[in-house]
């Protein structure tokens, strides 16, 4: 899932970058939405399928990393 959300975001950002007529305002907010989601898969999906694969043990002596991630989710 990471892999695939990468890989499709960063398409959708390479096409609006190399194509001049793709260069509108809907799709600065469409290259803004591709950013948000690959940090998301990268940063919120990857902790959470650590957290899911140790049962939740991965962050019960890191709080401030889960509140982290909590926070990153909300904002992202």
């Amino acid at each position: 899932m990471c892999i695939v959300g990468c890989i499709g975001n960063s398409l959708v950002i390479g096409a609006v970058l190399t194509h001049k007529r793709l260069r509108t305002l809907g799709n600065v907010f469409v290259v803004n939405l591709a950013v948000t989601d690959t940090f998301i898969t990268l940063f919120v999906a990857t902790f959470g399928m650590v957290g899911i694969l140790s049962d939740g043990y991965f962050y019960r002596d890191k709080p401030v990393l889960c509140n982290v991630i909590g926070a990153v989710c909300m904002v992202a």
